[in-house]
């Protein structure tokens, strides 16, 4: 069974990984908080698979369950989100504030494009909206959004990694 240090070292390892391209694309004069979000999500489903393989085959005789390797993704990704949304919370609050006003201009100009395709109350209500999201509002919202991502990869990553015992080659049968 893959102990809950493993799991957080590797959630950990994965938020570092994760924070530290968000930084680099920041520094690169991208803003990391619109349109890398797709690059920055594979990376951790990517380290969860290689690390459980590699703790299945070298402490775990080469077997894990379903059941292990979700709930061993679950933790992980738990970690994962924990820390990678607040590294980027205090990084936008501390290091670069502009990076969310920018975010904030990014929305208004795309919904000038919808301007005239919805109602006008409906327009207002979504201006509301953006006026009224915060920093903390927009990573609360990443970090859901990337549990909710953890729980699907779970699903799969558990398929992928699992490796039964072969009810017929125990010797002790």
């Amino acid at each position: 069974m893959i102990k809950l240090a493993q799991a957080a070292n590797i959630g950990t390892i994965a938020g570092l990984i994760s924070f530290s391209i968000f930084f680099l694309l920041s520094l690169a004069g991208a803003n990391a908080l619109i349109s890398w979000n797709y690059l920055i999500c594979w990376i951790a489903p990517i380290w969860f698979i290689i690390s459980i393989k590699r703790i299945r085959d070298r402490e775990m005789e080469g077997f894990i369950s379903y059941w292990e390797a979700f709930r061993s993704v679950m933790l992980s990704g738990f970690f994962f989100a924990s820390l990678y949304s607040a590294m980027v919370y205090l990084y936008v609050v501390f290091v670069d504030p502009g990076m969310f006003d920018g975010l904030k201009e990014i929305m208004l100009v795309g919904m000038e494009k919808l301007e005239g395709t919805v109602s006008s109350s409906m327009y207002d209500k979504m201006l509301e909206g953006v006026d009224e999201l915060t920093i903390a509002t927009f990573c609360q919202g990443k970090y859901v959004n990337n549990l909710i991502w953890m729980l699907l990869c779970a699903f799969i990553l558990a398929g992928i990694v699992r490796k039964n015992r072969d009810l017929f080659s125990d010797p002790t049968l």
